[in-house]
C-alpha cells in the first residue's frame, strides 16, 4: 500500500523501535494509517480492504509473547482503523481469550472444531502438490501418518523433497510403520520424524565434529533473538561460517534463512531438542548452553570493547551533530560484538549457575564502563539499568549483586541525564559527579586520574534522574516492575514515563476537569487509576491511555485511589469524609465506607484484599 508506505516514511517515528509496543504502534502503524486515508481513497486501483496476518507470537520465550499480543491486540481494539482486519493465530491461551471476548467487533475459531476428515482433505492436497512425483498410495500412507497434524505434513515435504523417489518409498514405509498407538501419538509422531532428519544430518560425523555441529544447532536456537551464521558462529569461537551454513542446510526441513537470520519452522523443533526425555542423543542441556554463551558475550565484550572505542574526537558536540559517528560504530561494534552488548544478561538470567562469579567480577572491574559507552552510541543506553539490575538478581553473592546495583543506579544517573546526548560526558560529566566511595565507581575513577573531582557529592541520596513536566506534580507511582513511572499534574493530565530514559510514553488527558490528586498502576502494569479535585476516579488503559471507566459518587475532592492486590478493586478516600469501594471491571459502587468526621487523607488495601485500612484530618 503505497499510501501507508508514503504516510510512514513522512510521519513515522521510527526512534519508537526503542520504546514500548503501544508506542511503536500508536507511531508506526496507527497514525501514519490514519494519515494515509485520502490518499487511499484517492487511489483507484489501491485494494478497498487490507488484511494483516499476525502468527505466532505466543511462541516467544515465557510470558512475554502474550503480553506482547494482549497490548497489540488493545491497540488495534481502541482504534477502530476502517478498511484493515487482522488474522491473528495464538494458542489458546485462558487469561487473553478471556480479554478479547470483552471487545465488540471479533470472531473466535478454534482448530479443534475443524473435522478430521477436513484436516485429512487439506493435507491430502498440500502434499500432491508439494510431492506431485509420489503415487497415491504413498500420499494416503502421509496423510494416515500425519494424523491431521499439518505441522507434520509440511516437516516431512521439506524433508523428502530433496530424496530420489525411490528414497522418498522407503522413508514413508519407514515412518508409516514407525505410528505410534498411544495417546501421546501426535508427539511421538514428530519426534520420530525429528530423530530421522537429525540422525540425516549428523550421523555420519566423528563424535569431536558432531558435537561441533549440535552446538552450532543450540545456539542457533538458544540466542535472544534469531541471528545470523556468522553471529552463531563467532559466538562458539569460530574462524567462519562454513560449518554454520552447512548445518543450516542439512536442516532445511526445519531451518530455513530469511534477510540473513537463521529460524525455525515450527516451535515443535525447539521443543522436541529442549526435553531430554524425547531427543535423547540430541537433546540440547539449556543451562548449560546458556551458561557457555553467558561466557562467550563477556569473553566477546571483553576484546572488542574499549574506551573512546568511535573515537570521538571531542566532547563538544552531540551524538547526533557528528556526521561521522554512525559510520565509526557500524566499523568499531561488530554484529557479534553489538548481539553480546545487548543480550548477556539474557544467557545469565538462564544460566542458573554461580560458577560464572569470576567473570562477573571481572567485567565489573572496568569493561561495565566501556559496554555502557558501547550501549550509549547504539542508542541502547535505556536498557543499561534494567540488565545490570537483572544481573544482581541473579543469584549471586551479596557482595557482588551490590556492585551490580550499584553499576544499574550509575547507568541510570548517565541514561537519564543531558549528559547521555554525548557520549565523552558517560566519563567527565556521569563518572566525575558520582560519589567515588562506592564500588564499582571508585574503581572506574581510578583508571581516570585527569577528570574532574567533586568534593561535596551528596552521597547516596543524590538524584538518578530528573524528568520535567509542563505543571506541577501532585502523585507519582512506580509500576509494580518499575519499568514505568506514572504521574498526576495541576494541568489535569496523567502521564506515564520510561522509568530507565525518563521519556514520555503516554499523556492520559482529556476526561479530567480539575487537578489530579492521584495516581496508581495495577499490580500486572495493565491499568492505571486517577483521582481529581473533580470528585472523579478515572480508570485507564496503561498500554494505548483510552480511558475505561469514570467512577462517580464522591462530593468532593478525591485525596487518594489505590487497586486491590488482584487489580479487581479500587479503594478511594475523598474530601467528603468517605471511603469508596469500587469494581475495577464494571465501575460499580460496591461500598461506602462512613466514619472519619473529617477529610480522608490516605487509603490502602491489606495484600490479600480482605482489609482496607484510610486517614483522616480527624486524627483518626
Amino acid at each position: 500500500c503505497k499510501p501507508f508506505a508514503d504516510a510512514l516514511s513522512h510521519c513515522g517515528n521510527f526512534d519508537t523501535i526503542h520504546q514500548d509496543v503501544d508506542t511503536q504502534l500508536e507511531s508506526l502503524l496507527i497514525a501514519p494509517w490514519k494519515a494515509s486515508k485520502l490518499a487511499r481513497c484517492a487511489e483507484p486501483s489501491a485494494p478497498s480492504q487490507f488484511l494483516i496476518i499476525i502468527d505466532a507470537l505466543d511462541e516467544i520465550d515465557g510470558h512475554e509473547g502474550f503480553k506482547f499480543l494482549r497490548s497489540l491486540l488493545n491497540v488495534i481494539h481502541s482504534h477502530h482503523l476502517q478498511d484493515i482486519k487482522f488474522f491473528v493465530t495464538s494458542r489458546r491461551e485462558q487469561a487473553l481469550e478471556t480479554h478479547v471476548n470483552s471487545f465488540t467487533d471479533r470472531e473466535f475459531y478454534h482448530l479443534e472444531w475443524v473435522s478430521p476428515k477436513e484436516a485429512q482433505a487439506d493435507i491430502r492436497t498440500y502434499l500432491s502438490t508439494e510431492l506431485p512425483s509420489l503415487h497415491s498410495d504413498d500420499v494416503e500412507k502421509l496423510v494416515t501418518t500425519a494424523a491431521g497434524l499439518f505441522i507434520y505434513a509440511a516437516t516431512i515435504t521439506k524433508y523428502l523433497a530433496k530424496h530420489h523417489p525411490q528414497e522418498q518409498r522407503k522413508l514413508i514405509e519407514w515412518l508409516s510403520g514407525a505410528m505410534p498407538s498411544h495417546h501421546s501419538r501426535m508427539t511421538a509422531l514428530l519426534d520420530n520424524l525429528y530423530h530421522q532428519i537429525l540422525s540425516d544430518a549428523f550421523g555420519d560425523f566423528e563424535e569431536e565434529f558432531l558435537l561441533h555441529r549440535q552446538q552450532v544447532l543450540f545456539t542457533l536456537l538458544c540466542t535472544a533473538v534469531r541471528t545470523s551464521t556468522l553471529i552463531v558462529s563467532q559466538l562458539l569461537e569460530h574462524d567462519n561460517a562454513d560449518i554454520a551454513d552447512e548445518v543450516v542446510q542439512h536442516l532445511h526441513a526445519v531451518l530455513y534463512v530469511e534477510d540473513n537470520k537463521v529460524f525455525w519452522y515450527h516451535k515443535s523443533f525447539a521443543d522436541f531438542l529442549f526435553d531430554k526425555t524425547r531427543s535423547k542423543k540430541f537433546w540440547c542441556h539449556l543451562d548449560d548452553h546458556h551458561r557457555l554463551l553467558t561466557r562467550s558475550c563477556f569473553q566477546i565484550m571483553k576484546k572488542g570493547l574499549q574506551f573512546n572505542v568511535a573515537s570521538i574526537p571531542s566532547s563538544f558536540i552531540f551524538n547526533k551533530d557528528n556526521p561521522a559517528l554512525v559510520t565509526m560504530v557500524e566499523q568499531r561494534i561488530s554484529p557479534t560484538l553489538g548481539y553480546s552488548c545487548q543480550h548477556w544478561h539474557y544467557h545469565l538470567l538462564l544460566s542458573m549457575s554461580n560458577s560464572l562469579e569470576s567473570v562477573l567480577k571481572e567485567f565489573l572491574q572496568l569493561h561495565a564502563l566501556f559496554w555502557i559507552e558501547a550501549m550509549n552510541l547504539m542508542g541502547l543506553d535505556g536498557l543499561c539499568e534494567v540488565m545490570l539490575q537483572t544481573a544482581s538478581k541473579a543469584g549471586i553473592q551479596s557482595a557482588l549483586a551490590n556492585h551490580f546495583a550499584e553499576a544499574a543506579r550509575f547507568a541510570l544517573y548517565f541514561s537519564g541525564s543531558a549528559a547521555s546526548l554525548s557520549t565523552p560526558h558517560l566519563y567527565i560529566s556521569a563518572l566525575a559527579t558520582w560519589p567515588s566511595n562506592q564500588e564499582p565507581c571508585r574503581t572506574w575513577r581510578s583508571h581516570f586520574p585527569r577528570i574532574p573531582a567533586f568534593e561535596n557529592v551528596a552521597g547516596n541520596e543524590m538524584s538518578l534522574m530528573t524528568i520535567q513536566t509542563k505543571s506541577g506534580v501532585t502523585s507519582v507511582a512506580f509500576s509494580s516492575d518499575g519499568s514505568h513511572i506514572i504521574s498526576g499534574s495541576d494541568d489535569h493530565s496523567v502521564q506515564v514515563w520510561n522509568a530507565s530514559t525518563g521519556q514520555e510514553q503516554k499523556v492520559l488527558e482529556g476526561w479530567h476537569t480539575n487537578g489530579v490528586t492521584s495516581v496508581a498502576f495495577s499490580s500486572d502494569g495493565s491499568q492505571t487509576v486517577s483521582g481529581s479535585g473533580d470528585h472523579l476516579v478515572r480508570l485507564w488503559d496503561a498500554s494505548t491511555g483510552q480511558g475505561l471507566k469514570v467512577l462517580e459518587g464522591h462530593t468532593y475532592k478525591v485525596t487518594l485511589a489505590a487497586f486491590s492486590s488482584d487489580g479487581s478493586q479500587i479503594v478511594s478516600g475523598s474530601e467528603d469524609d468517605s471511603v469508596r469501594v469500587w469494581d475495577a471491571s464494571t465501575g460499580q459502587e460496591l461500598k461506602v465506607l462512613e466514619g472519619h468526621t473529617h477529610a480522608v487523607t490516605s487509603v490502602a488495601f491489606s495484600s490479600d484484599g480482605s482489609r482496607i485500612v484510610s486517614g483522616s484530618w480527624d486524627k483518626s
